[in-house]
């Protein structure tokens, strides 16, 4: 049986392909509230945030305006803008 990863473990993942930099919005630092728990993954060998979209992100919630993801109660990445779309599986469930 195929075992769901957790956003930390995904996080995790993604950063140790190197160069990776990580943002993860949340309560205090400036960000909109409508982000925070999602994360952002940019390269940036610089340590920087770059101009332009971060090439994955992690949402964990229906943005508004945006076509449904089906998300429900669980999370799913997401590809950046560009990128080929996932296939529409079913979605790991908060536990």
């Amino acid at each position: 049986m195929t075992r769901c990863m957790t956003i930390d473990e995904i996080s995790d993942f993604v950063q140790s392909l190197g160069d990776v930099l990580t943002v993860s919005p949340q309560e205090g630092d400036g960000t909109p509230e409508m982000a925070w728990g999602d994360r952002f993954f940019y390269y940036a060998p610089d340590g920087a945030v770059p101009p332009g979209q971060p090439f994955a992100t992690i949402v964990t919630k229906e943005y508004p305006g945006e076509p449904p993801a089906g998300l429900g109660d669980g999370a799913t990445s997401t590809p950046a803008a560009g990128t080929r779309p996932p296939s529409r599986t079913r979605p790991c469930a908060t536990r």
